[in-house]
């Protein structure tokens, strides 16, 4: 599944005159009290909850001030806002939307209402509700950067492009709007112009989310593997932290030291499995200490208890004394091996790309098989690194993910989709390399869900060896011969279960069933709808299926 490559600026809640809390020390002694009808203090206590990030305690009183005052616009945005940013945008849509009927003048309810909206991944309406608060409003910056990213996503590129140059000469040093403004020129074609925001973002700001992977993506796009290599390296540090170095490991580091880990995320019972299946492995090919036996250890215990209160595919968040249970290991860089370039080339070269790209461009779908992509060194380059690499930690329900920012942008993966481009000139040609991931599934558990993913040409590639199937006939990829509708936004063909069984149905579900073969790939039309087919695959940590995912240009759209 594809993942939105930007971010939104953060639109606050609209507060009035009428609104003004009182100082916090009296408002906490009326809080105290029980004096729940005093909005201002309710207010004012949960603006305090929230800044010392206690989200719970601030929802609560935000609810509390909504219960005795729905129409009062400073509660409702304020609980919109918060209820957006918990990732519960339907029940901030709803009551934002409620706040606006009420307010229909009040710019600043509209922006946030669709910053909810664009949250929610209905984009035209995000867009449509944007350009309303602006016509009211239009020193409104957030909004206004805001619907950029919107336009991004939907594919007006151009209008986006106004939008973020236009808050950037308010704003130049802002390094997100760099970012996202080079994010549109790369769509758009212009590599170059990107580069020169991306390098600017970087230097504003080297922390700034995403710069420094997108940086990289533009450096392969140039074909320089060298500078994207190190780009996709520094952001997956910053991401998740160093790593251990070599030295470090022989030295017997244990992996348990550690003050803190970034970005620790979400946890399930067959993530847990997986992380102690994994140290066993390290630690029987000599990679790690003894201390990763005794964590295993406890990751099974936790694994255990999670599935016979929860369930095996629960995903869950890492926070409070989940965390504390977890330890600081849990989520750490303790393993990351190097995944150097092959000298003498990645693919096999016996292949006829020709007939290949023949078969593409002619096909109705655009959808070819390809057995044996890779040369058989780069194949077990390529599978020892996804064995030993500790970077599963996008927890999926089923399946877990490692994309560049978790440490996947290594060399010889740069490497291989370089020469995919080269090798495909007519298919891959015009198109960079704009994601890449991959995702590792639990034997126990079913694969991804019918979708279609934000790109023109998908190349997706399977590791695992073909004895650990148990069934030869699936295990791999189903493609429906229908086509995500050009209108459809990101949120309707990728994740609305729904709404593309219904399209499917429509459309006859005719599909074509390609089984798992290691090293095997299909490349298709992103736009194609495909589902993981049926897998079942032996127990064992190296029997796991393994899937790579290379996304190649932008999704061609009108939905704006």
């Amino acid at each position: 599944m594809s993942r939105r490559p930007t971010k939104s600026a953060s639109s606050p809640a609209p507060r009035s005159a009428a609104a003004s809390p009182a100082p916090r020390s009296a408002a906490a002694s009326r809080v105290a009290a029980g004096d729940r009808t005093d909005i201002g203090a309710l207010l004012d206590s949960a603006a305090a909850h929230r800044a010392a990030g206690r989200l719970d305690a601030a929802l609560r009183h935000f609810r509390l001030a909504y219960a005795h005052a729905p129409a009062h616009p400073a509660v409702a945005g304020g609980l919109g806002t918060l209820l957006r940013d918990l990732g519960r945008a339907p029940e901030a849509v709803r009551i934002l939307s409620d706040a606006v009927r009420d307010h229909p003048g009040s710019a600043a309810l509209i922006a946030t209402l669709a910053s909810a909206l664009q949250a929610s991944g209905d984009l035209k309406e995000a867009v449509n509700r944007y350009r309303e608060a602006l016509k009211l409003d239009p020193s409104l910056l957030p909004a206004r950067a805001n619907l950029g990213l919107a336009l991004t996503e939907l594919g007006a590129l151009d209008e986006a492009i106004a939008a973020y140059r236009a808050v950037l000469a308010k704003l130049p040093d802002n390094a997100e709007l760099h970012c996202n403004l080079g994010w549109a020129l790369f769509a758009s074609g212009e590599v170059e112009n990107a580069r020169r925001y991306f390098e600017r973002a970087v230097l504003l700001n080297p922390g700034v989310a995403l710069a420094q992977e997108k940086l990289g993506l533009v450096r392969l796009a140039e074909r320089d593997l060298k500078g994207a290599a190190e780009a996709l390296a520094r952001d997956a540090e910053a991401s998740r932290g160093p790593g251990w170095t070599a030295a470090e490991r022989e030295a017997g580091r244990p992996i348990n030291d550690r003050t803190s880990t970034p970005g620790l995320g979400m946890v399930s019972a067959y993530k847990l499995a997986h992380e102690a299946d994994q140290l066993r492995h390290l630690h029987a090919m000599g990679m790690i200490g003894a201390e990763g036996n005794a964590l295993a250890s406890h990751y099974d215990a936790l694994a255990a208890e999670f599935e016979s209160r929860l369930g095996r595919d629960a995903v869950i968040p890492v926070e409070g004394q989940i965390a504390a249970r977890l330890g600081p290991a849990y989520g750490a860089p303790y393993y990351m091996p190097p995944c150097p370039t092959l000298s003498r080339g990645a693919l096999n070269t016996q292949l006829d790309f020709d007939a290949i790209e023949s078969a593409y461009l002619a096909g109705r779908p655009e959808a070819v098989t390809i057995d044996g992509l890779l040369r058989g060194e780069a194949l077990e380059a390529l599978r020892a690194f996804c064995h030993t690499a500790t970077m599963w930690n996008d927890v999926k329900r089923g399946y877990m993910g490692a994309y560049l920012r978790h440490g996947f942008g290594a060399p010889l993966l740069l490497q291989i989709a370089a020469e995919l481009r080269d090798a495909l000139p007519g298919v891959l040609g015009p198109y960079p390399l704009i994601e890449m991931w991959a995702y590792k599934y639990d034997q126990a558990l079913n694969g991804i869900e019918t979708h279609a993913d934000c790109a023109a040409v998908n190349v997706n590639f399977w590791l695992a060896p073909d004895d650990a199937n148990l069934d030869p006939a699936s295990g791999g990829l189903e493609v429906f011969l229908a086509e995500a509708p050009a209108s459809w936004d990101f949120h309707r063909y990728n994740t609305d279960g729904e709404a593309i069984d219904l399209f499917l149905e429509a459309s006859g579900h005719r599909s074509q069933v390609v089984p798992h073969r290691s090293n095997r790939a299909v490349l298709f039309n992103s736009n194609l709808f495909h589902r993981t087919h049926d897998p079942r695959f032996k127990p064992g940590y190296t029997n796991r299926r393994i899937n790579v995912t290379m996304l190649f240009g932008f999704r061609k759209t009108n939905a704006a």
